[in-house]
């Protein structure tokens, strides 16, 4: 009960700092920003959505702390393991909302032309940290591919997050990588079409492997 409080009053602490550096970001910002903001950006980073700039003091904050109350109230129906899972995934999740807010801000100021340079490296190191947890996680009820095949089979769950970690990191490198190369546009939408395929992919290698070792089974 009482690690059960503690780590409740540290994911909260968590989940206003990262509201707390949201907000504090916009508020530095604000004077400085056009009366119209860019929100929303097409296939090629041009901005197709504007919105005022009041949006920007409100929308990451808001998002944040919405994202954590869920993320609490999962983790308070979790057990002592599947809280220390959910709190990495928590904290790499926090940094990258300050990445998104922070990008938005600074495309907003005229300093960037697009989120890009900003948002595709942090999306990358999100996907390098998950995909360095996958091999770690054991079965639980929140976090990893959870798929009838994986979760009744816990060696098919084990050498699928192998398979997802290695995956995911190599993923996650080649957005840090296309933002620093003059890569085309296009190979973006192919990077994040990538992330569907992958989920597709380990799906499927899910039911091969389930079925292999059913067959195997006397």
């Amino acid at each position: 009960m009482v690690q059960g409080r503690r780590d409740a009053a540290l994911m909260a602490l968590a989940g206003g700092l990262w509201t707390g550096i949201c907000w504090l970001l916009a508020q530095l910002a604000y004077p400085h920003l056009p009366p119209k903001v860019p929100v929303h950006f097409n296939l090629y980073w041009q901005p197709d959505g504007w919105a005022s700039k009041g949006v920007l003091l409100w929308l990451m904050p808001l998002t944040v702390a919405i994202v954590w109350a869920v993320i609490g109230a999962v983790t308070s129906l979790a057990t002592v393991q599947e809280r220390r899972l959910l709190w990495q995934v928590q904290w790499w999740i926090g940094m990258f909302m300050v990445a998104v807010q922070g990008s938005l801000l600074l495309t907003a100021l005229g300093w960037l032309h697009s989120p890009r340079p900003i948002l595709m490296p942090a999306l990358g190191l999100l996907l390098v940290a998950i995909g360095r947890l996958c091999p770690q996680l054991p079965q639980n009820r929140f976090v990893g591919v959870r798929v009838p095949w994986t979760l009744k089979d816990e060696v098919v769950w084990r050498q699928v997050h192998q398979v997802a970690g290695l995956w995911l990191t190599a993923l996650g490198v080649g957005f840090v990588t296309v933002a620093v190369l003059p890569l085309p546009v296009w190979t973006d939408a192919v990077l994040m079409l990538s992330l569907l395929a992958i989920f597709v992919a380990l799906c499927s290698y899910a039911v091969r492997l389930y079925r292999r070792r059913s067959a195997q089974t006397p």
